[in-house]
């Protein structure tokens, strides 16, 4: 069924009174504060770097930012029915906010003695008052109230803690013109020599939980409960047998003492819970054939999540599920092998 989106204003004129909209309770109103304001971010850093060693060099920084007048969708702002003769009314307004900072250390290693690395950690924090436009409704983030956005300060639904990443190149000293079985014949050098070993590893804390009462209600799909007492389990498990939080320190309606209204917002505070955290390792090994003096054979066997790690995703938030609480999804591919072959000229 095909419903007619546009209202019909009639020639000569530039508005229309809510009172001479078909059916004007039903529909859905976009508005864009005409004092929209154009968001701009400062950023900023703070580093000191030193040579530790020959080829060794250590980096550690302060490195934030901060945002101001961002759009904002802030949800429905004919919620009370300010305007009777309409509905939803969609409001975008320039009041959205955030702000990051994070100690950032990263030791590196050029290419000395056939080896390579870079390891990088950053402890950080990214606290916004909500998500951005096109986000909204995006894991359940969306404004309790637009009128009370303070109350969604917290931090961002993609803020990460905790970030270490590491990688490494080593190239084995075998070989013609190499440490060791440098004499090797061509043949010889075919088969011992080349060798290169690489890997990736990453490590992370878990994303936020936006915990809500009901992902399907109308208009109010962003409402959170009230908390009850600490959810955090001792022993956390996963699947669908599992529980990653406990779903009684929570309370929605009449479970609460005094109850929620049906459209009341709880005491709950923005993203409160953290999701699993993430480790993956990635490893490839090349073997470099020298075929002609500017021709080189190329050949990698690759290893993704070479240890088969699961990487779970976050657990379900919406207090009206029948999995509550429970992590029945992956973020990330199980082990992936392939070969392939390169040729560089």
């Amino acid at each position: 069924m095909l419903r007619n989106t546009t209202v019909k204003i009639p020639s000569g004129v530039s508005s229309i009174a809510p009172a001479d909209i078909p059916n004007s309770k039903a529909q859905q109103v976009y508005y864009v504060n005409p004092a929209l304001r154009t968001g701009y971010s400062q950023l900023y850093n703070f580093t000191l770097q030193r040579e530790i060693a020959s080829n060794l060099s250590l980096e550690v920084g302060f490195v934030g930012s901060q945002s101001r007048k961002l759009p904002y969708a802030i949800g429905d702002i004919n919620r009370n029915n300010p305007f009777p003769l309409l509905g939803h009314i969609h409001g975008l307004f320039s009041v959205g906010d955030g702000n990051y900072n994070s100690l950032q250390v990263k030791a590196t290693k050029r290419y000395s003695d056939h080896l390579s690395f870079l390891v990088a950690y950053t402890y950080g924090k990214s606290i916004d008052n909500g998500p951005a436009p096109f986000n909204l409704g995006r894991n359940h983030q969306e404004p309790q109230d637009p009128f009370n956005l303070a109350a969604e300060r917290a931090v961002s639904g993609n803020d990460i803690a905790h970030n270490l990443i590491g990688s490494f190149t080593y190239e084995f000293p075998l070989g013609r013109n190499r440490m060791f079985l440098s004499h090797l014949s061509r043949v010889g050098d075919a088969i011992l020599g080349g060798w290169q070993v690489n890997g990736i590893t990453e490590i992370h804390s878990g994303l936020p939980v936006n915990v809500i009462q009901n992902g399907n209600l109308q208009n109010n799909s962003g409402l959170r409960p009230n908390l009850v007492h600490d959810p955090i389990l001792a022993h956390p498990t996963v699947g669908r047998n599992g529980q990653y939080f406990d779903p009684l320190a929570f309370c929605i309606k009449a479970l609460c003492t005094p109850p929620l209204g049906e459209t009341e917002a709880g005491n709950l505070s923005r993203n409160f819970l953290r999701g699993p955290g993430f480790f993956n390792m990635d490893f490839s090994f090349f073997k470099n054939v020298q075929v002609t003096e500017r021709t080189q054979l190329q050949l990698r066997v690759e290893l993704f999540n070479v240890t088969n790690t699961p990487q779970f995703g976050n657990p379900n938030s919406d207090f009206s599920g029948k999995d509550f609480g429970k992590v029945t999804g992956t973020a990330g591919n199980p082990r992936v092998m392939q070969f392939a072959a390169k040729i560089n000229f």
